[in-house]
């Protein structure tokens, strides 16, 4: 979804909008799509960005891919499994990584912070490009 919105609100600033805010109840029901403008935003710019929101091509956005952790831990070996809790225990950075995603139960593969330290437990030997990707892969 934070995709779409984000997208959707370039889509209004791009317009020359002064958007604050965008907001998306439904993805299925438009009239939940909402564009908070700023206070200096004109009742013109008020209906083109609603007239924006309307003829959105949301088709063209591409949703997250992500990643269930649990099915992510899952299918590590037990040797994947020591090497992981190892290099987390290792890196602050690592470990408090590892700590949100199994708060938040995911793994977002477009996510900075998650492409990073999924890089990092590559260069930490966790695991091999190949063999991460395999693992990723069978978790999408």
């Amino acid at each position: 979804m934070t995709t779409l919105v984000s997208n959707v609100q370039k889509a209004i600033e791009d317009a020359g909008i002064p958007v604050l805010l965008m907001e998306i109840g439904r993805p299925d029901v438009r009239s939940t799509w909402v564009a908070t403008l700023l206070p200096d935003a004109t009742p013109e710019q008020a209906t083109q960005a609603r007239a924006i929101i309307d003829n959105f091509d949301a088709s063209s956005v591409k949703p997250p891919r992500i990643v269930d952790f649990a099915e992510f831990i899952d299918r590590l070996t037990n040797a994947e499994w020591s090497a992981l809790k190892a290099a987390v225990s290792n890196s602050v950075p690592l470990g408090r990584w590892f700590d949100a995603a199994e708060a938040r139960g995911t793994v977002n593969l477009e996510d900075t912070k998650d492409k990073a330290s999924l890089n990092a437990l590559v260069t930490a030997g966790v695991f091999t490009v190949p063999r991460l990707t395999a693992v990723l892969q069978r978790s999408l």
